[in-house]
């Protein structure tokens, strides 16, 4: 088949953990946390397998189902009971952003990274070559890298412990809607167009996570001190 067609297995995969995400929360008042963590990772190591046994395009679609759907619950379980060990991260960019939760709040943390995002963005504006643009997808990754664990860990303040579950199930789903969409979204506008747009799109979405950011803090009168 195709490569263009393995678009179609990762959207499968992002629908489903985008329902389980929004699940979660239920399933564990009825199941508990150690069911549907069993449950989770039951489903996913079920799709691996299948996908180990799969010749055709058909079977692959098929167990992405389970995969998406055991994914998402795995991710939302694990946000919710161990947030400030997600926050630690895996990457070099997250690893370097747990040493910097030490001196400062999660509000300025993902302000420095939509910083660091910027500088980026900036760096691949330069007309200097490749060099530049490869340092600036770095810096951006970097960036990127403590926004998303910030936002989560930041969860309980913003809105409740007791509604924490519940609202991280929906950033994480909102989360996977954004990664199936805006890659799309912007190769289309790549084929009307021009890829020389890239810098601007990756502005535009910074601009709108750092105004909405903003707007959480204010009304949830947190990180208000710059």
């Amino acid at each position: 088949m195709p490569l263009s067609w393995s678009g179609v297995v990762f959207m499968i995969i992002a629908v489903g953990t985008i329902v389980s995400s929004l699940l979660c929360d239920r399933l564990m008042r009825h199941l508990g946390t150690g069911r549907v963590t069993a449950l989770s990772i039951a489903m996913t190591c079920a799709a691996l397998f299948g996908f180990s046994l799969s010749r055709s395009f058909p079977p692959l679609c098929l167990w992405s189902v389970p995969h998406g759907l055991g994914a998402g619950g795995v991710d939302a379980v694990t946000a919710a009971g161990y947030g400030s060990l997600f926050f630690l991260g895996v990457t070099a960019g997250r690893a370097v952003s747990s040493f910097v939760t030490l001196r400062l709040d999660d509000a300025r943390i993902v302000r420095l990274g939509q910083g660091l995002i910027a500088a980026g963005v900036a760096l691949l504006l330069l007309p200097s070559g490749n060099a530049a643009a490869l340092a600036g997808l770095i810096v951006i990754g970097l960036g990127c890298a403590s926004v998303y664990p910030s936002l989560i860990h930041a969860t309980p303040a913003h809105f409740g412990a007791e509604r924490s579950q519940a609202v991280i199930g929906a950033q994480m789903a909102n989360a996977y809607v954004g990664t199936s969409l805006m890659p799309p979204l912007f190769i289309w506008l790549c084929a009307h167009t021009t890829i020389r747009l890239f810098p601007a799109y990756l502005l535009v979405l910074l601009i709108l996570m750092a105004a909405s950011h903003e707007t959480l803090c204010a009304k949830t009168n947190e990180g208000t001190n710059l």
